[in-house]
């Protein structure tokens, strides 16, 4: 008599609108309780259930920032990262610059979790005892294309996301095609929606070759170049990471000025035909 008259006064509060969701529960002793509130095992795993949907959806999201190759160095070796996608692997290379530095190359398991990365080596070519074992790759600053990561040895690392094709702004429309430096023929700088590149014929050669390369924005009046392969011809060493600046002075269908914002030095570019 009593269970049914606490579920006809639950029903009368419901129809009134006054009721929130009722939950049925059995203590430890068998005895059956109605609540308003989660008993203590639901609340216990209501919470695991939101934090394991919050993890899961975090992944999600970091698999779509993530997914992708991305090129980096520092002082002592390059590195390429490959995030498959919807495997959750991560395929990490670097290339000693000098000798004294040992190449390090594994592929491993990775999770987006506490704002860094936390992995898993699945096969360490270095070293085959870290095998099986947890790290973390810590993620000192990152925005949509660079990240700073620091090795669990404490090397880091500045990385920046290959650009394999980009939506152009009205602006950057306008940059695309090939141009030629006004006061040499030997230079040309090229636009596209996959990257820059800036070709040249270096002293004594007859061939152009590619002087940089990598990726590259237009905001507002600013030209931002971010080189993601090391280059060492000519007169100037791109390294990857390297950002360079121009301030866009005039910008026609046919001629491109652009000012240097380290050295001041204008740049006219023409439009090839």
């Amino acid at each position: 008599m009593k269970t049914l008259l606490l579920l006809f006064c639950l029903l009368l509060l419901n129809q009134s609108g006054w009721a929130a969701k009722i939950y049925r529960w059995t203590d430890k002793e068998g005895v059956m309780h109605f609540s308003s509130t989660p008993g203590p095992n639901q609340s216990f795993d209501a919470q695991q259930r939101s934090s394991a949907t919050a993890q899961r959806s975090d992944q999600s999201s970091a698999q779509k920032i993530f997914t992708g190759t991305w090129y980096g160095s520092n002082r002592t070796a390059n590195v390429e990262l490959r995030f498959i996608k919807k495997s959750d692997i991560l395929k990490w290379k670097s290339q000693p610059r000098g000798g004294g530095v040992r190449a390090e190359n594994f592929d491993a398991k990775w999770k987006y979790r506490n704002a860094d990365l936390e992995i898993i080596y699945i096969k360490h070519q270095q070293d085959s005892n870290r095998n099986g074992a947890k790290a973390v790759i810590k993620i000192i600053d990152k925005s949509a294309d660079s990240m700073i990561l620091q090795l669990p040895d404490g090397k880091v690392f500045h990385v920046h996301k290959r650009v394999t094709y980009k939506r152009l702004s009205a602006p950057e429309r306008r940059f695309l095609g090939v141009w030629q430096l006004h006061d040499s023929q030997k230079q040309e700088w090229v636009f596209n929606s996959r990257g820059f590149v800036i070709k040249g014929i270096p002293r004594g050669q007859y061939n152009l070759q590619t002087l940089a390369s990598g990726s590259w924005e237009v905001q507002a009046d600013t030209l931002t170049l971010t080189h993601l392969n090391d280059h060492f011809v000519w007169k100037k060493i791109h390294r990857t990471g390297e950002i360079e600046r121009y301030t866009v002075l005039l910008q026609e269908k046919a001629q491109l000025i652009l000012k240097a914002a380290a050295t001041s030095q204008q740049l006219v570019l023409q439009r090839k035909r």
